[in-house]
């Protein structure tokens, strides 16, 4: 190949362009990772969360309502002026002998019903606001839940990272063997098939991991290319007792700080406002206004008050006042149901909770720590023939098992305590 000046300037400027290329695609394969302990994911979460964001505009919306609610209606304002005087003969006249008039009006509400439209904004207002707690509430235990969950799968995937890879270097080991015709191919196709079993379960916690972190980067508005590494200091809820706790005082707990019972509630108190203000609309406004009329009535310069109002003959409002009865009868059944909903969502998860954390503390902590000394140990010996395949397989069927229900009841009892403080609306139990 000819490298000419002018060759040589081209192939720079493609190798420019290859490079920049293959830049730019490991920018955007390679994914970034964001180590996050459970405050900090909260704190973002409360920064960042679109529907958070988007339900606070509802707020906005019900301030908008209580202001507009406030305001006086607007006078009404009617002037008339003579088009073609027959008399004078002139168009628009203003003189003397000119016709004109003019008249305004004020609606005035004699039922209050203005007072009674704002108080049902103002309720309406914390309707908006008990609204958007719960659904905080709501979000922040399903945060908390893919956290939690993201972390023990994660472990259990070390769990098998671990042996795959002590596995891997134990089928090198025995094709060497295999080959000086020490063991039999039948052997190693058995280790090798254990390894293919555990690739697919590792490959079904993979996809989990993936399915929780596509809940997790949606909580906190974070981009699909960025990978979030949850840090969990799980020891210390080794200390929560969830028995020092008792049933009615969390079942308080729950009617205090529980916002869909709060919800509950303000729907029971804006059906009644509603209705308050619905038959305060059976009763006719005042139209107050002020008449002027320069010469077209018995006297010249005619000056008069006007009072006005509609007769409740046929429209008192019934439909309304009728279909706010039945609004404010149902709202009250619908709060009885959320009571017994409450009391029995607390008592039944508070059972969850001392059956997860008797199972979790019964279990020996040490328990994994020396069963993986002996697990290596066992794989030594099996090296050594010192042990069968059969036995060497089934310890490992063991301690595999072991390691992933320890993993899971873990993850149980902190999903246990998360769904406490979900159902009782605090955080009661920190961890």
């Amino acid at each position: 190949m000819n490298f000419e000046p002018s060759n040589m300037k081209g192939f720079s400027g493609f190798l420019l362009v290859f490079f920049v290329v293959v830049k730019s695609f490991a920018q955007t394969t390679v994914n970034d990772t964001l180590r996050l302990n459970i405050n900090e994911a909260e704190k973002l979460f409360f920064e960042k969360n679109l529907s958070v964001v988007a339900k606070q505009y509802d707020i906005d919306m019900a301030k908008a309502s209580v202001i507009q609610a406030k305001l006086f209606s607007n006078p009404t304002v009617y002037f008339e002026q003579v088009l073609y005087n027959p008399v004078n003969k002139k168009y628009f006249d203003a003189s003397y002998d000119g016709e004109n008039a003019f008249n305004i009006q004020q609606l005035i509400h004699i039922a209050g019903q203005r007072n009674k439209l704002i108080r049902y904004q103002k309720i309406n207002q914390e309707l908006a606001e008990f609204q958007l707690y719960d659904l905080l509430r709501t979000l922040k235990f399903q945060l908390h839940s893919s956290f939690y969950n993201t972390y023990f799968y994660l472990q259990s995937i070390n769990v098998y990272n671990e042996q795959l890879d002590n596995l891997q270097n134990l089928v090198s080991s025995l094709e060497r063997q295999m080959e000086k015709g020490n063991i039999s191919k039948k052997e190693v196709m058995r280790i090798k098939a254990l390894i293919f079993t555990l690739q697919s379960e590792r490959l079904d916690f993979k996809n989990k991991v993936n399915d929780e972190q596509n809940n997790i980067k949606v909580f906190l508005g974070i981009k699909n290319d960025v990978f979030v590494f949850p840090i969990a200091e799980i020891k210390k809820s080794d200390i929560v007792d969830p028995n020092e706790f008792k049933l009615i005082q969390l079942i308080d707990t729950a009617y205090q700080n529980r916002s869909d019972m709060k919800i509950a509630e303000s729907t029971v108190r804006l059906s009644q406002a509603d209705l308050k203000y619905q038959k305060s609309l059976s009763i006719p406004d005042l139209h107050l206004g002020y008449v002027y009329d320069k010469q077209g009535n018995f006297a010249r310069e005619y000056n008069a008050l006007s009072v006005s109002m509609d007769l409740p003959v046929f429209n008192r409002n019934q439909g309304n006042i009728q279909m706010s009865k039945a609004r404010l009868k149902q709202s009250e059944t619908l709060k009885q149901q959320y009571a017994i909903q409450l009391e029995n969502d607390v008592q039944t998860t508070y059972k969850k909770v001392i059956l997860a954390d008797r199972l979790y503390k019964t279990f020996d902590k040490d328990f994994n720590g020396d069963f993986e000394q002996i697990m290596l140990s066992m794989l030594d010996n099996y090296r050594k023939r010192n042990i069968s395949l059969i036995e060497f397989l089934d310890y490992y069927d063991t301690y595999k098992t072991s390691s992933l229900q320890f993993n899971q009841l873990s993850n149980n009892r902190l999903n246990a305590f998360n769904e406490l403080n979900y159902i009782l609306g605090k955080s009661l139990i920190t961890f």
